[in-house]
Protein backbone atom coordinates (compact mmCIF):
# COMPACT_ATOMS: atom_id res chain seq x y z
CA UNK A 1 0.00 0.00 0.00
CA UNK A 2 1.48 3.88 -0.54
CA UNK A 3 0.73 4.73 2.85
CA UNK A 4 2.81 1.59 3.92
CA UNK A 5 5.74 2.35 1.46
CA UNK A 6 6.06 6.14 2.26
CA UNK A 7 6.02 4.91 6.22
CA UNK A 8 9.14 2.59 5.33
CA UNK A 9 10.91 5.02 3.47
CA UNK A 10 10.50 7.62 6.32
CA UNK A 11 10.59 5.73 9.26
CA UNK A 12 14.10 6.82 10.25
CA UNK A 13 12.61 10.52 9.90
CA UNK A 14 9.83 9.98 11.68
CA UNK A 15 11.09 8.03 14.82
CA UNK A 16 13.65 11.54 14.95
CA UNK A 17 10.91 13.85 14.73
CA UNK A 18 8.81 11.38 17.44
CA UNK A 19 12.00 11.19 19.85
CA UNK A 20 12.39 15.03 19.58
CA UNK A 21 8.95 15.38 20.34
CA UNK A 22 9.16 13.49 23.09
CA UNK A 23 12.18 15.24 24.54
CA UNK A 24 10.78 19.36 23.88
CA UNK A 25 6.92 18.09 25.48
CA UNK A 26 8.04 18.87 28.94
CA UNK A 27 9.38 21.85 27.86
CA UNK A 28 6.32 23.05 25.85
CA UNK A 29 3.80 22.22 28.86
CA UNK A 30 5.91 23.92 31.35
CA UNK A 31 5.43 27.00 29.11
CA UNK A 32 1.90 26.68 28.87
CA UNK A 33 1.02 26.03 32.15
CA UNK A 34 3.45 29.27 33.08
CA UNK A 35 0.10 31.27 31.65
CA UNK A 36 -2.85 29.67 33.90
CA UNK A 37 -3.75 30.51 37.47
CA UNK A 38 -3.79 27.76 39.95
CA UNK A 39 -6.29 27.67 43.08
CA UNK A 40 -3.27 26.65 45.66
CA UNK A 41 0.18 26.08 45.33
CA UNK A 42 0.16 23.12 42.73
CA UNK A 43 0.26 24.31 39.75
CA UNK A 44 -0.33 20.80 36.98
CA UNK A 45 -4.57 21.32 36.04
CA UNK A 46 -5.95 24.00 34.29
CA UNK A 47 -7.85 26.51 35.61
CA UNK A 48 -7.98 30.38 34.36
CA UNK A 49 -5.09 31.83 31.88
CA UNK A 50 -3.94 34.59 33.29
CA UNK A 51 -0.42 36.40 33.14
CA UNK A 52 -0.10 36.75 36.62
CA UNK A 53 3.22 34.94 36.64
CA UNK A 54 5.28 37.12 33.86
CA UNK A 55 4.38 40.62 35.90
CA UNK A 56 6.78 40.28 37.88
CA UNK A 57 9.71 37.42 36.66
CA UNK A 58 11.92 38.23 39.21
CA UNK A 59 9.79 38.51 42.61
CA UNK A 60 10.43 35.35 43.22
CA UNK A 61 13.35 34.95 45.41
CA UNK A 62 16.59 34.16 43.18
CA UNK A 63 14.77 33.27 40.70
CA UNK A 64 16.50 35.71 38.39
CA UNK A 65 19.98 35.46 39.61
CA UNK A 66 19.90 31.29 39.09
CA UNK A 67 18.59 32.41 35.66
CA UNK A 68 21.61 34.30 35.49
CA UNK A 69 24.08 32.25 36.49
CA UNK A 70 22.68 29.47 34.52
CA UNK A 71 23.12 31.56 31.50
CA UNK A 72 26.83 32.49 32.74
CA UNK A 73 27.14 28.94 32.72
CA UNK A 74 25.93 27.83 29.33
CA UNK A 75 28.21 30.30 27.93
CA UNK A 76 31.22 29.82 29.94
CA UNK A 77 31.22 26.03 29.51
CA UNK A 78 29.72 25.97 25.62
CA UNK A 79 32.90 28.22 25.00
CA UNK A 80 35.46 25.85 27.30
CA UNK A 81 34.42 22.56 26.05
CA UNK A 82 34.05 23.69 22.34
CA UNK A 83 38.11 25.14 22.74
CA UNK A 84 39.15 21.99 24.68
CA UNK A 85 37.06 19.31 22.87
CA UNK A 86 38.25 20.80 18.89
CA UNK A 87 41.51 20.59 20.11
CA UNK A 88 41.53 17.06 21.69
CA UNK A 89 39.56 15.99 18.69
CA UNK A 90 42.34 16.93 16.59
CA UNK A 91 44.80 15.61 18.24
CA UNK A 92 43.33 12.58 18.54
CA UNK A 93 42.95 12.31 14.59
CA UNK A 94 46.08 13.89 13.29
CA UNK A 95 48.72 12.74 15.87
CA UNK A 96 50.25 9.64 17.06
CA UNK A 97 50.85 8.87 20.14
CA UNK A 98 50.59 6.55 23.14
CA UNK A 99 48.33 5.54 25.14
CA UNK A 100 45.79 7.33 22.16
CA UNK A 101 43.65 4.44 22.40
CA UNK A 102 42.64 4.66 25.97
CA UNK A 103 42.36 8.37 25.79
CA UNK A 104 39.13 7.65 23.12
CA UNK A 105 38.15 5.37 25.00
CA UNK A 106 38.12 8.01 28.52
CA UNK A 107 36.39 10.44 26.89
CA UNK A 108 33.38 8.52 25.84
CA UNK A 109 32.71 7.41 29.59
CA UNK A 110 31.08 10.66 30.58
CA UNK A 111 28.41 10.11 27.88
CA UNK A 112 28.24 5.79 28.88
CA UNK A 113 27.39 6.54 32.76
CA UNK A 114 24.21 8.57 34.24
CA UNK A 115 25.18 12.20 34.81
CA UNK A 116 24.22 11.53 38.67
CA UNK A 117 27.47 9.39 38.95
CA UNK A 118 29.70 11.78 37.18
CA UNK A 119 28.43 14.30 38.92
CA UNK A 120 29.00 12.73 42.96
CA UNK A 121 32.73 11.51 41.26
CA UNK A 122 33.34 15.31 40.62
CA UNK A 123 31.74 16.76 44.41
CA UNK A 124 33.65 13.64 45.91
CA UNK A 125 36.84 14.74 43.96
CA UNK A 126 36.65 18.30 44.84
CA UNK A 127 35.59 18.10 48.61
CA UNK A 128 38.73 15.74 48.54
CA UNK A 129 41.09 18.66 47.16
CA UNK A 130 39.89 20.90 49.66
CA UNK A 131 38.00 23.03 46.72
CA UNK A 132 35.69 25.68 47.92
CA UNK A 133 32.50 24.77 45.65
CA UNK A 134 30.75 27.57 43.99
CA UNK A 135 31.05 28.99 40.49
CA UNK A 136 34.32 27.49 39.54
CA UNK A 137 33.55 24.32 40.45
CA UNK A 138 30.21 24.29 38.96
CA UNK A 139 31.51 25.56 35.77
CA UNK A 140 34.26 22.92 35.67
CA UNK A 141 31.70 20.35 36.42
CA UNK A 142 29.35 21.59 32.88
CA UNK A 143 32.54 21.39 30.79
CA UNK A 144 33.27 18.22 31.76
CA UNK A 145 29.40 16.91 31.00
CA UNK A 146 29.81 18.87 27.59
CA UNK A 147 33.30 18.08 26.50
CA UNK A 148 32.65 13.87 25.49
CA UNK A 149 30.02 15.37 23.30
CA UNK A 150 32.04 17.80 21.71
CA UNK A 151 34.86 15.47 21.08
CA UNK A 152 32.67 12.95 19.13
CA UNK A 153 31.13 15.83 17.01
CA UNK A 154 34.45 17.64 16.13
CA UNK A 155 36.25 14.33 15.85
CA UNK A 156 34.01 13.06 13.01
CA UNK A 157 33.65 15.95 11.39
CA UNK A 158 37.83 16.02 11.28
CA UNK A 159 37.89 12.73 9.98
CA UNK A 160 35.73 13.23 6.94
CA UNK A 161 37.94 16.31 5.87
CA UNK A 162 40.74 15.12 3.17
CA UNK A 163 43.91 15.34 5.25
CA UNK A 164 45.57 15.01 1.47
CA UNK A 165 44.54 19.18 1.28
CA UNK A 166 45.88 19.62 4.43
CA UNK A 167 49.07 18.40 4.02
CA UNK A 168 49.49 19.66 0.22
CA UNK A 169 48.75 23.27 1.78
CA UNK A 170 51.68 22.57 4.62
CA UNK A 171 53.88 21.39 1.92
CA UNK A 172 53.85 24.14 -0.47
CA UNK A 173 54.35 26.58 2.47
CA UNK A 174 57.35 24.05 3.93
CA UNK A 175 58.58 24.11 -0.13
CA UNK A 176 57.99 27.93 0.00
CA UNK A 177 60.31 27.96 3.10
CA UNK A 178 63.15 25.74 1.82
CA UNK A 179 63.69 27.38 -1.23
CA UNK A 180 63.66 30.89 0.67
CA UNK A 181 66.47 29.17 2.80
CA UNK A 182 67.95 28.12 -0.40
CA UNK A 183 68.04 31.13 -1.72
CA UNK A 184 69.52 32.80 1.24
CA UNK A 185 72.30 30.07 1.34
CA UNK A 186 73.87 30.73 -2.07
CA UNK A 187 73.90 34.36 -1.16
CA UNK A 188 75.52 34.13 2.39
CA UNK A 189 78.27 31.77 1.11
CA UNK A 190 78.41 33.43 -2.24
CA UNK A 191 78.01 30.17 -4.46
CA UNK A 192 77.95 30.88 -8.22
CA UNK A 193 75.33 28.98 -9.64
CA UNK A 194 73.64 31.17 -11.74
CA UNK A 195 70.44 31.16 -9.57
CA UNK A 196 67.46 32.90 -11.05
CA UNK A 197 64.21 33.01 -9.03
CA UNK A 198 61.48 33.32 -11.85
CA UNK A 199 59.24 30.46 -11.54
CA UNK A 200 57.96 27.97 -13.58
CA UNK A 201 55.19 27.34 -16.32
CA UNK A 202 53.49 23.94 -16.56
CA UNK A 203 52.81 23.61 -19.91
CA UNK A 204 49.21 22.02 -21.59
CA UNK A 205 49.75 21.09 -25.72
CA UNK A 206 46.91 18.78 -25.57
CA UNK A 207 42.61 19.87 -24.78
CA UNK A 208 42.50 17.36 -21.95
CA UNK A 209 46.01 18.79 -20.36
CA UNK A 210 44.44 22.22 -20.33
CA UNK A 211 41.22 21.02 -18.80
CA UNK A 212 43.68 19.20 -15.95
CA UNK A 213 45.68 22.42 -15.50
CA UNK A 214 41.99 24.15 -14.67
CA UNK A 215 41.07 21.88 -12.10
CA UNK A 216 44.62 22.37 -10.95
CA UNK A 217 44.38 25.74 -10.51
CA UNK A 218 40.73 25.85 -8.85
CA UNK A 219 41.91 23.47 -6.04
CA UNK A 220 44.84 25.84 -5.47
CA UNK A 221 42.72 29.04 -5.18
CA UNK A 222 40.51 26.65 -2.57
CA UNK A 223 43.96 25.73 -0.36
CA UNK A 224 44.47 29.19 -0.56
CA UNK A 225 47.79 29.47 -2.23
CA UNK A 226 48.64 32.51 -4.11
CA UNK A 227 51.18 33.47 -6.83
CA UNK A 228 49.75 30.78 -9.35
CA UNK A 229 48.21 32.11 -12.23
CA UNK A 230 46.06 30.36 -15.12
CA UNK A 231 47.40 31.41 -18.80
CA UNK A 232 45.23 31.07 -21.36
CA UNK A 233 46.69 30.12 -24.72
CA UNK A 234 47.64 34.07 -26.19
CA UNK A 235 48.90 34.54 -22.34
CA UNK A 236 51.30 31.84 -22.67
CA UNK A 237 52.56 32.52 -25.92
CA UNK A 238 53.12 36.41 -24.77
CA UNK A 239 55.62 34.45 -22.65
CA UNK A 240 57.13 31.97 -24.28
CA UNK A 241 55.94 31.38 -28.19
CA UNK A 242 55.15 27.62 -29.02
CA UNK A 243 52.26 26.19 -31.54
CA UNK A 244 51.86 23.50 -29.53
CA UNK A 245 50.91 25.66 -26.06
CA UNK A 246 47.35 25.45 -25.87
CA UNK A 247 47.65 27.07 -22.02
CA UNK A 248 49.22 26.98 -18.75
CA UNK A 249 49.86 27.60 -15.04
CA UNK A 250 52.04 29.74 -13.73
CA UNK A 251 54.17 29.67 -10.57
CA UNK A 252 55.76 32.96 -9.99
CA UNK A 253 57.71 32.41 -6.98
CA UNK A 254 58.04 28.57 -6.39
CA UNK A 255 60.62 27.59 -8.79
CA UNK A 256 64.17 28.70 -9.21
CA UNK A 257 66.68 27.82 -11.81
CA UNK A 258 70.26 27.46 -11.34
CA UNK A 259 73.14 25.27 -12.60
CA UNK A 260 73.41 21.65 -10.20
CA UNK A 261 76.85 21.34 -10.52
CA UNK A 262 77.97 24.57 -9.82
CA UNK A 263 75.13 24.51 -6.94
CA UNK A 264 77.33 21.16 -5.46
CA UNK A 265 80.79 22.79 -6.11
CA UNK A 266 80.12 26.20 -4.14
CA UNK A 267 78.76 24.16 -1.49
CA UNK A 268 81.57 21.63 -1.34
CA UNK A 269 83.87 24.52 -0.89
CA UNK A 270 81.44 25.97 1.99
CA UNK A 271 81.02 23.15 4.00
CA UNK A 272 85.27 22.98 3.69
CA UNK A 273 85.77 26.39 5.05
CA UNK A 274 82.98 25.38 7.76
CA UNK A 275 84.96 22.36 9.00
CA UNK A 276 83.72 19.59 7.58
CA UNK A 277 85.84 16.87 6.08
CA UNK A 278 84.34 15.23 2.72
CA UNK A 279 85.85 12.09 1.22
CA UNK A 280 85.33 11.46 -1.92
CA UNK A 281 85.81 8.12 -4.19
CA UNK A 282 85.58 6.48 -0.93
CA UNK A 283 82.59 3.59 -0.64
CA UNK A 284 80.71 3.26 2.11
CA UNK A 285 80.64 -0.76 2.18
CA UNK A 286 79.08 -1.42 5.70
CA UNK A 287 77.11 0.02 8.68
CA UNK A 288 77.73 -1.36 12.01
CA UNK A 289 77.03 -0.30 15.75
CA UNK A 290 80.12 0.91 17.54
CA UNK A 291 79.39 1.64 21.10
CA UNK A 292 76.65 4.24 21.35
CA UNK A 293 77.06 5.55 17.82
CA UNK A 294 77.47 4.01 14.34
CA UNK A 295 80.47 2.86 12.06
CA UNK A 296 81.10 2.85 8.39
CA UNK A 297 83.22 0.47 6.82
CA UNK A 298 85.40 1.96 4.15
CA UNK A 299 88.22 -0.17 1.59
CA UNK A 300 90.69 2.41 3.77
CA UNK A 301 89.03 2.41 6.90
CA UNK A 302 85.85 3.05 9.23
CA UNK A 303 84.54 6.16 10.11
CA UNK A 304 82.83 6.85 13.58
CA UNK A 305 79.79 8.61 14.28
CA UNK A 306 76.72 9.16 16.56
CA UNK A 307 74.17 9.44 14.01
CA UNK A 308 74.29 9.18 10.47
CA UNK A 309 72.49 10.50 7.63
CA UNK A 310 72.42 8.97 4.52
CA UNK A 311 71.62 9.74 1.11
CA UNK A 312 72.94 7.26 -1.33
CA UNK A 313 70.65 8.55 -4.52
CA UNK A 314 70.40 5.57 -6.91
CA UNK A 315 73.62 3.81 -5.25
CA UNK A 316 72.57 0.76 -3.31
CA UNK A 317 71.48 1.55 0.73
CA UNK A 318 73.79 0.53 3.14
CA UNK A 319 70.08 -0.02 4.97
CA UNK A 320 69.48 -3.36 2.90
CA UNK A 321 65.96 -3.45 3.31
CA UNK A 322 65.75 -0.20 1.62
CA UNK A 323 67.04 -1.45 -1.09
CA UNK A 324 63.86 -2.58 -2.73
CA UNK A 325 62.13 0.52 -2.71
CA UNK A 326 63.98 2.40 -5.54
CA UNK A 327 65.48 1.56 -8.99
CA UNK A 328 67.79 3.48 -11.18
CA UNK A 329 65.94 4.54 -14.43
CA UNK A 330 67.78 6.32 -17.49
CA UNK A 331 66.70 10.40 -18.40
CA UNK A 332 68.57 12.55 -21.05
CA UNK A 333 69.20 15.95 -21.73
CA UNK A 334 70.54 17.82 -24.59
CA UNK A 335 71.41 21.39 -24.90
CA UNK A 336 71.71 23.88 -27.79
CA UNK A 337 74.74 26.30 -28.67
CA UNK A 338 73.77 29.63 -27.57
CA UNK A 339 70.95 31.28 -29.33
CA UNK A 340 71.34 34.09 -31.70
CA UNK A 341 69.42 37.65 -30.13
CA UNK A 342 67.11 37.32 -33.41
CA UNK A 343 66.59 33.57 -32.37
CA UNK A 344 65.71 34.58 -28.73
CA UNK A 345 63.14 37.06 -29.89
CA UNK A 346 61.33 35.07 -31.84
CA UNK A 347 60.11 32.76 -29.14
CA UNK A 348 60.38 35.34 -26.56
CA UNK A 349 61.09 33.75 -23.27
CA UNK A 350 61.89 37.13 -21.51
CA UNK A 351 60.52 36.12 -18.48
CA UNK A 352 63.22 32.73 -18.16
CA UNK A 353 60.77 30.49 -16.25
CA UNK A 354 61.45 26.98 -16.33
CA UNK A 355 59.07 24.83 -18.78
CA UNK A 356 57.78 21.45 -18.18
CA UNK A 357 54.70 19.87 -20.28
CA UNK A 358 51.71 18.61 -18.44
CA UNK A 359 52.43 14.93 -20.52
CA UNK A 360 53.09 11.43 -18.34
CA UNK A 361 55.66 11.07 -20.68
CA UNK A 362 56.91 14.96 -20.18
CA UNK A 363 59.99 17.13 -21.28
CA UNK A 364 61.31 19.82 -19.10
CA UNK A 365 63.83 22.86 -20.49
CA UNK A 366 64.77 26.09 -19.35
CA UNK A 367 67.66 28.40 -20.52
CA UNK A 368 71.01 28.64 -19.23
CA UNK A 369 72.63 31.56 -18.42
CA UNK A 370 74.43 31.92 -21.92
CA UNK A 371 71.20 31.36 -23.61
CA UNK A 372 71.17 27.97 -24.46
CA UNK A 373 68.13 25.68 -24.13
CA UNK A 374 68.33 22.51 -21.75
CA UNK A 375 65.86 20.08 -22.86
CA UNK A 376 65.14 17.15 -22.04
CA UNK A 377 63.14 14.26 -20.44
CA UNK A 378 60.10 12.05 -21.95
CA UNK A 379 62.61 8.93 -22.42
CA UNK A 380 63.17 6.85 -18.87
CA UNK A 381 64.82 3.90 -19.59
CA UNK A 382 65.20 0.86 -16.70
CA UNK A 383 68.06 -1.40 -17.30
CA UNK A 384 66.83 -4.90 -16.84
CA UNK A 385 67.99 -6.17 -13.11
CA UNK A 386 68.49 -2.37 -12.25
CA UNK A 387 72.19 -2.63 -13.06
CA UNK A 388 73.99 0.56 -13.73
CA UNK A 389 75.59 1.07 -16.76
CA UNK A 390 77.86 3.59 -17.69
CA UNK A 391 77.31 2.44 -21.46
CA UNK A 392 73.61 3.74 -20.84
CA UNK A 393 74.74 7.34 -20.39
CA UNK A 394 74.40 7.95 -24.32
CA UNK A 395 71.38 6.81 -25.85
CA UNK A 396 71.46 8.08 -30.13
CA UNK A 397 67.66 6.64 -30.74
CA UNK A 398 66.70 9.05 -27.45
CA UNK A 399 68.60 11.66 -28.52
CA UNK A 400 66.98 11.93 -31.99
CA UNK A 401 63.52 11.67 -30.79
CA UNK A 402 64.03 14.33 -28.62
CA UNK A 403 65.63 16.58 -31.16
CA UNK A 404 62.65 15.93 -33.28
CA UNK A 405 59.98 16.75 -30.62
CA UNK A 406 62.35 20.34 -29.59
CA UNK A 407 61.66 21.14 -33.29
CA UNK A 408 58.52 20.34 -33.04
CA UNK A 409 57.70 22.81 -30.01
CA UNK A 410 60.02 25.65 -31.64
CA UNK A 411 59.71 25.10 -35.17
CA UNK A 412 61.29 28.81 -35.64
CA UNK A 413 64.33 27.36 -34.33
CA UNK A 414 64.65 25.45 -36.89
CA UNK A 415 68.45 24.87 -37.90
CA UNK A 416 70.04 25.54 -34.15
CA UNK A 417 72.49 22.72 -33.56
CA UNK A 418 72.97 20.69 -30.45
CA UNK A 419 76.43 21.16 -28.52
CA UNK A 420 76.24 18.55 -26.17
CA UNK A 421 74.13 15.66 -25.23
CA UNK A 422 73.85 13.21 -22.14
CA UNK A 423 72.15 11.09 -19.84
CA UNK A 424 72.21 9.65 -16.65
CA UNK A 425 70.38 7.52 -13.92
CA UNK A 426 67.79 8.75 -11.68
CA UNK A 427 66.59 7.27 -8.51
CA UNK A 428 62.73 6.36 -8.53
CA UNK A 429 60.41 4.68 -6.15
CA UNK A 430 56.90 3.68 -6.76
CA UNK A 431 55.59 6.90 -6.08
CA UNK A 432 57.89 9.04 -7.70
CA UNK A 433 58.47 11.23 -4.74
CA UNK A 434 61.17 11.00 -1.99
CA UNK A 435 60.29 8.66 0.56
CA UNK A 436 62.14 8.59 4.27
CA UNK A 437 63.27 6.55 7.34
CA UNK A 438 65.30 5.41 10.41
CA UNK A 439 67.47 2.29 10.92
CA UNK A 440 69.24 0.64 13.96
CA UNK A 441 67.09 2.30 16.71
CA UNK A 442 67.11 5.81 15.24
CA UNK A 443 71.05 6.42 14.88
CA UNK A 444 70.54 6.25 11.30
CA UNK A 445 67.97 8.02 9.43
CA UNK A 446 68.03 7.74 5.42
CA UNK A 447 66.25 9.49 2.12
CA UNK A 448 65.82 8.16 -0.82
CA UNK A 449 63.50 8.00 -4.00
CA UNK A 450 63.41 11.38 -5.45
CA UNK A 451 62.80 10.90 -8.97
CA UNK A 452 65.04 13.63 -10.16
CA UNK A 453 63.41 16.25 -8.67
CA UNK A 454 66.33 16.44 -5.85
CA UNK A 455 67.67 19.83 -6.74
CA UNK A 456 65.65 21.57 -4.37
CA UNK A 457 64.12 18.79 -2.56
CA UNK A 458 67.48 17.17 -0.98
CA UNK A 459 67.62 19.97 0.87
CA UNK A 460 64.07 19.40 2.69
CA UNK A 461 65.34 15.90 2.46
CA UNK A 462 68.55 16.63 5.09
CA UNK A 463 65.95 18.52 7.05
CA UNK A 464 63.61 15.50 7.75
CA UNK A 465 67.02 13.27 8.64
CA UNK A 466 67.89 15.61 11.27
CA UNK A 467 64.28 15.37 12.58
CA UNK A 468 64.54 12.16 12.76
CA UNK A 469 67.65 11.60 14.29
CA UNK A 470 66.78 14.33 16.60
CA UNK A 471 64.31 11.93 18.27
CA UNK A 472 61.75 15.03 18.14
CA UNK A 473 58.45 15.37 16.40
CA UNK A 474 58.28 18.16 14.20
CA UNK A 475 55.93 19.74 11.09
CA UNK A 476 58.28 17.67 8.81
CA UNK A 477 57.96 14.45 10.53
CA UNK A 478 54.19 14.73 11.22
CA UNK A 479 53.32 14.62 7.22
CA UNK A 480 51.86 11.45 5.89
CA UNK A 481 54.54 12.05 2.75
CA UNK A 482 57.32 11.30 5.92
CA UNK A 483 55.62 8.80 7.84
CA UNK A 484 54.44 6.60 4.99
CA UNK A 485 56.77 4.65 2.56
CA UNK A 486 56.07 3.86 -1.12
CA UNK A 487 55.63 -0.01 -1.95
CA UNK A 488 58.44 -2.15 -3.07
CA UNK A 489 59.37 -3.36 -6.36
CA UNK A 490 59.01 -6.86 -6.78
CA UNK A 491 62.08 -9.12 -7.49
CA UNK A 492 63.05 -9.58 -11.35
CA UNK A 493 61.51 -10.44 -14.02
CA UNK A 494 58.34 -8.96 -12.31
CA UNK A 495 59.66 -5.64 -11.39
CA UNK A 496 61.32 -5.02 -15.70
CA UNK A 497 57.50 -6.12 -16.46
CA UNK A 498 55.32 -3.77 -14.29
CA UNK A 499 58.29 -0.42 -15.23
CA UNK A 500 57.73 -1.48 -18.58
CA UNK A 501 53.68 -1.92 -19.07
CA UNK A 502 53.18 1.17 -16.72
CA UNK A 503 55.94 3.12 -19.56
CA UNK A 504 53.45 1.94 -22.21
CA UNK A 505 50.03 2.88 -20.70
CA UNK A 506 51.42 6.10 -20.04
CA UNK A 507 52.71 6.87 -23.63
CA UNK A 508 48.92 5.47 -24.61
CA UNK A 509 47.36 7.65 -22.25
CA UNK A 510 49.09 10.36 -23.94
CA UNK A 511 47.85 9.10 -27.21
CA UNK A 512 44.13 8.81 -26.18
CA UNK A 513 43.27 11.70 -24.70
CA UNK A 514 44.75 11.13 -20.95
CA UNK A 515 42.19 8.36 -20.55
CA UNK A 516 43.79 5.84 -18.22
CA UNK A 517 43.64 2.04 -18.95
CA UNK A 518 42.85 -0.89 -16.18
CA UNK A 519 46.51 -0.85 -15.50
CA UNK A 520 47.12 2.75 -14.59
CA UNK A 521 43.71 2.95 -12.67
CA UNK A 522 44.72 0.52 -10.45
CA UNK A 523 48.19 1.63 -9.80
CA UNK A 524 46.19 5.14 -8.79
CA UNK A 525 43.71 2.62 -6.45
CA UNK A 526 46.94 1.49 -4.72
CA UNK A 527 48.96 4.82 -4.73
CA UNK A 528 51.49 4.12 -6.99
CA UNK A 529 53.24 6.92 -9.36
CA UNK A 530 52.43 10.54 -9.39
CA UNK A 531 49.11 10.76 -8.31
CA UNK A 532 50.13 9.12 -4.74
Amino acid sequence: MPVLRWIRRNLVVIAGLLTLAYMILPNIVVMVFSFNKPKGRFNYSWQQFSLEAWKDPCGVADLCGSLSLSLQIAFWATLGATALGTMIAFALVRYRFRARGAINSLIFLPMAMPEVVMAASLLTLFLNMGAQLGFWTVLIAHIMFCLSFVVTAVKARVMSMDPRLEEAAKLEELGERNLDAIEAAVARYGIDCEFERTGEIDVATEPHQLQELREWHEEIVKLGITGVDFLDRDALRAEVDSPTFLGGLWDRRGVAMLHPAKLAWGLKRACRELGVRIYEHTRGLELARSGEGMAVRTPYGRVFARRVALGTNIFPSLVKRVRPYTVPVYDYALMTEPLTPAQRESIGWKGRQGLGDSANQFHYFRLSADNRILWGGYDAIYPYGGKLNADLDQRPETFLKLAEQFFTCFPQLSGVRFSHAWGGAIDTCSRFTAFFGTAHQGRVAYAAGYTGLGVGSTRFGADVMLDLLSGEETERTRLEMVRSKPMPFPPEPFAWAGIEITRRSLAHADDNGGRRNLWLKTMDKLGLGFDS
